[in-house]
């Protein structure tokens, strides 16, 4: 992988103002056109007046306004998502998705004033056992419990709090995960089974779609090189038109992640093709389908979990088919407001492409072009960008209004 770092030449504009907190820009895009507007404005409509109860709703709820820029919405989901703490029945699994949601709250807006004072009943209620009172836990709902841990730990991090604890969090993460691996993890077939073994001895199990929603919730912890291959696995093998909402949106997040074309333009002609009803009526089903629909396009996780990232913001543009161009305006990320557009260009270089570095040992001919934009930042601070291509990486440290633009190659 060719990387270039822009260090000299970078515009530093002062912002001359401190925001406390992110306000409300709602998301534009500019030049979707067909299946992609219908669905985008269905997830609106969805955000808007859909319902939502249980606590992985309501934090798929929340994570699509953040997608819209409504941060006064997000944040009153995120009030929603920890109502269920004074049930102790169901008080452990609400923990688990409330802490989740607050990580991925703080990351998009910096808001520690809402976060901080919810961490310590979070951490009361989060479970210490490996798997959910039910008699077959599945994986997906198990993973859960050490990705909150991991979460809470980023969370005191964040906000200030002990470093001791944190610490304890973290270790506490790393057992209940290391066991629920031992317990899924399948060599032979190359992915996580659905329904851990528990120390059992069981026949293999092959994969459905709910083993890939813990990476969609931003979880992307595991040993060795399994994630890739438990993702790589089940993006392949999973059968496509199951008609699960929820599957469409993990099989999409999970093909970007992957970052391979093939996969991507299968699920995301799936995801567009598929009957939107459901997102009409439930929040918690927009959420979902709006963030996997934009961190296809732009590479950009909101969903994100413990030590992913953590001091930039990542991007992969991707223009789905039948856009030639695309312009995201208002886009919400690690505290700061963003805009990026992409352009599909073609034949000889053109005069502002010359001297890039992923280009100069290629024959003219498809690329995309992706031009960023740093609107305003919350703290005041500077941001540092990574862009990235297939074999290409750009790194860019930018300030408020900073522009960034470069061509990437496309796939073979």
């Amino acid at each position: 992988m060719r990387t270039a770092t822009r260090i000299g030449g970078v515009l530093w504009v002062a912002t001359g103002v401190l925001r406390a907190q992110a306000a409300d820009e709602p998301l534009q895009v500019v030049g979707a056109t067909g299946p992609f507007a219908t669905l985008l404005a269905d997830c609106r409509t969805g955000l808007q007046h859909g319902t939502t109860s249980a606590p992985e709703a309501r934090a798929h709820a929340m994570l699509g306004h953040l997608r819209l820029g409504e941060v006064a919405s997000a944040r009153d989901c995120l009030a929603a998502a920890v109502d269920g703490l004074a049930d102790a029945d169901a008080a452990s699994d609400v923990a688990c998705w409330a802490t989740v949601a607050h990580l991925w709250y703080l990351r998009a807006t910096g808001d520690a004033a809402t976060v901080q004072p919810r961490l310590a009943s979070l951490q009361r209620l989060l479970p210490a056992a490996p798997y959910p009172r039910a008699p077959a836990p599945r994986f997906a709902e198990a993973a859960m419990r050490p990705h909150a841990w991991f979460c809470l730990a980023a969370l005191l991090d964040r906000t200030g709090g002990s470093a001791a604890t944190a610490a304890a969090c973290r270790r506490q993460a790393g057992r209940l995960w290391l066991e629920l691996e031992g317990h899924s993890w399948q060599p032979g077939r190359g992915h996580f089974r659905p329904h851990p073994t528990q120390g059992a001895i069981r026949v293999p199990e092959g994969p459905d779609p709910s083993v890939l929603a813990p990476a969609a919730a931003g979880f992307l912890v595991a040993s060795e090189d399994r994630l890739l291959r438990h993702l790589r696995t089940c993006v392949a093998t999973l059968p496509a038109g199951d008609g699960d909402g929820r599957a469409m949106a993990w099989r999409l997040s999970a093909a970007t992640q992957l970052g391979e074309e093939a996969p991507m333009r299968r699920a995301w002609a799936e995801l567009l093709g598929a009957d939107r009803r459901a997102v009409v009526g439930d929040a918690s089903h927009a959420g979902r389908w709006l963030d996997a629909a934009l961190f296809a396009t732009t590479g950009l996780r909101l969903a994100t979990g413990a030590g992913l990232d953590e001091g930039c913001v990542r991007l992969r543009p991707w223009l789905p088919p039948g856009h030639p161009q695309l312009a995201l305006r208002g886009l919400l990320a690690d505290a700061a407001r963003w805009d990026l557009e992409l352009t599909l260009r073609g034949g000889d270089l053109h005069a502002d492409e010359r001297g890039e570095p992923a280009l100069a040992d290629l024959p003219p001919g498809p690329r995309l072009r992706a031009a960023l934009r740093l609107r305003h930042t919350i703290d005041g601070g500077a941001r540092t960008i990574v862009l990235q291509g297939p074999g290409v990486q750009y790194v860019v440290p930018m300030t408020a209004g900073d522009a960034f633009a470069c061509s990437l190659p496309l796939p073979p």
